[in-house]
């Protein structure tokens, strides 16, 4: 079972974080002074895992939660996706981006970062799992974006 804060709900506002917004180091700083809240320091799951897989259909990795202590909290899943997300794009995917002659390519290339390959959906709105996922594993989940 889904904590109810990270539970896909894409019709309310309150469960919507925009990481292309939230993924500088300042503003993951703040995102970590805000998750020492009560809500941040909750299970992720129930009962509580000592890691998660995050995938997502654009993305050819998972993001893999590890739990700092004993299991993964909620807030330790949205840090998790904000670092993750922006990371430099590997120039393996710059191809998606930028055509092979581009004269601009490794300029270009050197900006793109993970979150790129959302296309713009970069309002993460929860998690969940489809049949795929509970195939895969108790510990998988979909991370959702609109």
């Amino acid at each position: 079972m889904l904590n109810p804060a990270l539970i896909c709900d894409e019709t309310e506002e309150g469960r919507i974080f925009d990481v292309a917004t939230a993924g500088s180091a300042t503003a993951i700083l703040q995102l970590d002074e805000v998750a020492t809240g009560p809500v941040f320091e909750e299970w992720a799951t129930n009962p509580p895992l000592p890691s998660l897989s995050l995938v997502h259909p654009n993305l050819p990795w998972s993001i893999t939660v590890h739990a700092p202590e004993t299991y993964v909290t909620v807030g330790d899943v949205f840090r998790a996706i904000c670092q993750s997300l922006h990371l430099p794009l590997h120039r393996d995917y710059w191809w998606i981006f930028i055509g092979p002659n581009d004269g601009q390519r490794e300029r270009v290339g050197r900006t793109l970062k993970r979150l790129h390959l959302l296309h713009g959906k970069t309002r993460f709105s929860g998690l969940s799992q489809t049949t795929a996922e509970v195939k895969i594993g108790e510990d998988i989940w979909r991370m959702n974006f609109i």
